[in-house]
């Protein structure tokens, strides 16, 4: 989750560095917002990291294969889309990194809804995944 939050917040200060009318004129206002873009996209590929550790473990052995397909095949469909930023960046030259930085902080609130599976024993089947769940509430 921290390199969600990190991301978005480098993404979104490296837009705003570039694109605001406030730092016109700023010596190194170019360089200063390629260290933030490049920290921010070192955060997201430390993210993704992780979450292919994490994922795995939401799911229940009987489905676990089945869970991460579905997940790798989510990853591929936004692969398949992120070209596309190029396309709406020629309009709005700031869209792509807002879009990015915002999902990369929406993510980081979403997690906090995930259940924790560290030191626990990971599922073995759906039944016992849904007793799990039943007993969170």
């Amino acid at each position: 989750m921290v390199f969600h939050v990190s991301g978005g917040i480098f993404i979104l200060l490296s837009t705003f560095t570039l694109y605001s009318s406030i730092d016109d004129g700023l010596p190194g206002q170019y360089g200063i917002f390629l260290v933030l873009a490049l920290l921010g996209r070192l955060s997201v590929t430390a993210s993704f990291s992780a979450v292919l550790t994490y994922v795995p473990e939401l799911f229940p052995t009987s489905v676990r294969n089945t869970g991460l397909g579905f997940s790798a095949a989510s990853l591929y469909l936004g692969s398949t889309i992120a070209p596309h930023a190029r396309t709406v960046s020629r309009h709005a030259p700031w869209a792509p990194n807002l879009v990015f930085g915002v999902l990369c902080l929406t993510v980081s609130m979403v997690i906090h809804f995930l259940p924790e599976t560290s030191g626990q024993d990971l599922t073995q089947t759906v039944l016992e995944m849904d007793h799990r769940i039943q007993r969170r509430r």
